[in-house]
């Protein structure tokens, strides 16, 4: 009888041994990623619209203080390696259409812009929670004077431009690199779709340049998936 019972006993730890001892659990890792309806693959693209600001620097740009009623403007597009890895493209825009401010003290309409190609990697640290950094070529659009360094007049403001009492044309600078970085969340989430707000960093720096220019935006975006 006492056979019987040990024979019993270690028939049940062997059975016992033999299961796997996270067969029920969840692949945390992957599921942590995943919404509600599935892992996201594939092809994304998106927009996003919201406020920036255009700061520039140079070296007869003291005390001229940025621009923070700018739109901010941005298309996306890319493959996602993984759910949690996307790389892709991005156009950004951050322009002022407007008049006065410190910038251009009369009464005429003027348009400053900084425009950027950049190619992005954008990687999900969290489910609703991703970084997305670029690297590429930008160009400048203004009709100011830091944007001519060997006509800038001392006692003149560096922002205003004129010639004969007429504003002279804006013109595009020359391509030099640059760069961005931001952190968004994404509030709608769905395998396919999501609404996200972010906030973001852009530089183009180019050592030859006579001014280097500064971007920082608040947006609302669109993705698809």
């Amino acid at each position: 009888m006492v056979i019987g019972m040990l024979v019993g006993t270690l028939g049940a730890m062997g059975g016992a041994s033999a299961q796997p001892a996270y067969a029920s659990a969840p692949n945390d890792a992957l599921a942590t990623h995943r919404t509600s309806d599935g892992e996201r693959a594939g092809l994304t693209f998106g927009a996003a619209i919201g406020r920036g600001d255009i700061e520039v620097t140079c070296p007869s740009c003291d005390g001229l203080s940025p621009i923070t009623e700018a739109l901010s403007l941005s298309l996306y597009g890319g493959f996602l390696l993984t759910p949690r890895l996307a790389l892709g493209g991005e156009y950004w825009s951050v322009r002022y259409n407007g008049r006065g401010s410190d910038w251009f003290p009369d009464s005429r309409d003027h348009y400053v812009a900084q425009h950027m190609v950049l190619a992005t990697a954008q990687l999900w640290l969290l489910p609703r929670v991703f970084i997305r950094a670029g690297f590429g070529t930008g160009w400048h659009h203004t009709d100011a004077l830091y944007a001519r360094g060997d006509r800038v007049h001392s006692g003149q403001p560096v922002a205003a431009s004129t010639s004969g009492g007429t504003m002279t044309q804006s013109t595009p600078s020359r391509f030099s690199p640059a760069a961005s970085l931001g952190i968004g969340l994404e509030f709608a989430h769905t395998r396919t779709f999501a609404c996200d707000v972010m906030i973001r960093a852009g530089s183009t720096r180019r050592a030859s340049d006579s001014y280097q220019v500064q971007n920082v935006a608040l947006t609302f975006g669109a993705a698809w998936f």
